[in-house]
Parts: C-alpha cells; structure tokens; sequence
C-alpha cells in the first residue's frame, strides 16, 4: 500500500528542467492525497503564471512515470497552478 510519503518520496524523483532541483524541494507540490484504493491527486503549483508551458509538461508527465513505478497505484489525477501575484498598494 502506498502512503503519502512514498508518494511524495517518488515525486522527489522529478526535477525542475530549468533548476535542476527537486519539485518537492521547490515546494512545487502543494497537495498529495492517496486513497485507500492507491488513487494519487496531486497539486503542482508553478513558481509564476510566465512558467514555460513545455517545462510544465515535462514535469507533469515525469511525475506522473514516477507515480506509475509505484506498487498498487490506481488512478492519478495531476493539477497544475501557478502562484498567484500579490496585490502590492
């Protein structure tokens, strides 16, 4: 059975193209809920609304091959976001 940390140790896996550093370590992923039946929802949440569309994809799709070498995964379900701007006054 997986749990939320194995999950989240797999995503550890997935770099940043640009950066080069974990996803998790980013503090890209957001959310992580694993189910009693092994389905995973995840949040990555992109460091600005400008992050290059193919890098996100490059980093859903890596997470979501990580997430499928997993022992007893079901469904995965990824949302991606981007950090929203502060309001300056």
């Amino acid at each position: 059975m997986n749990t939320r940390e194995r999950v989240l140790e797999a995503l550890s896996e997935v770099h940043d193209p640009e950066l080069d550093e974990p996803i998790t370590s980013l503090g890209f992923v957001t959310s992580c809920a694993v189910s009693a039946d092994g389905d995973v929802e995840i949040l990555l949440r992109l460091p600005t609304p400008q992050c290059a569309p193919n890098f996100a994809y490059l980093m859903a799709a890596d997470a979501r091959n990580v997430l499928r070498r997993l022992p007893d995964v079901g469904n995965i379900k990824k949302k991606i976001g981007s950090r929203k701007k502060r309001n300056r006054r």
